[in-house]
């Protein structure tokens, strides 16, 4: 037994995640990892605090009725993400989960919490870049079909310009050729339907 609890114990002190014990919903034991996560410089400080104190006031209803069930019912809850206040007021965005548990002869609730705000705050950081990324191929999309169309009309311009002075060219010379006389009148029709078309 003292073997076992010694393991025990040394798997819960070197534990990386936060991992307190509460009973009748107050701190009896939270790990180095938890008081460093809450920013308590010791046990002492917490031992004895409601579990309330480090959870947003619109969460504690949710956050009893969930320990509730899980006294209840002797199952742990699911994984459930919110923002958990610690000791100096600060937040910080954890995982935690709610294991039924025995403590010292009373039923308790070991609090199995995990850090997450470096996660989330990379989920944050890798949408705005998606966002920023997105927006920018709008943009680029948006200048290349701006560009394109300014293409497109400075050379129809350009079109327009220089083939209405061809066609004005082509219809006055065959103007000025219907005059000249003795023009045959095949050639003369012929004359006259290229000023037409042209004009």
């Amino acid at each position: 037994l003292q073997q076992s609890e010694a393991r025990f114990r040394a798997l819960v002190e070197y534990s990386p995640d936060c991992i307190a014990v509460a009973v009748d919903e107050r701190l009896v034991y939270v790990n180095p990892a938890g008081l460093k996560l809450i920013r308590a410089g010791s046990l002492s400080e917490v031992q004895g605090r409601h579990i309330l104190d480090f959870a947003p006031p619109e969460l504690r209803d949710l956050v009893l009725q969930r320990r509730k069930a899980v006294l209840e019912h002797a199952v742990s809850s699911p994984v459930v993400e919110f923002p958990l206040i610690c000791v100096d007021g600060s937040t910080v965005q954890v995982e935690s989960q709610a294991v039924p548990f025995n403590y010292g002869g009373k039923p308790a609730i070991l609090n199995l919490i995990r850090d997450v705000t470096e996660r989330r705050q990379a989920e944050i950081e890798r949408g705005e870049v998606a966002a920023r990324e997105k927006r920018a191929r709008e943009e680029f999309t948006h200048l290349l079909i701006a560009s394109q169309e300014a293409e497109r009309q400075r050379i129809a311009g350009e079109l327009h310009d220089s083939l209405g002075q061809n066609l004005s060219i082509i219809k006055n010379r065959a103007l000025l050729a219907t005059r000249i006389s003795n023009v045959p009148a095949p050639t003369a029709e012929h004359l006259q339907a290229i000023e037409r078309v042209a004009s």
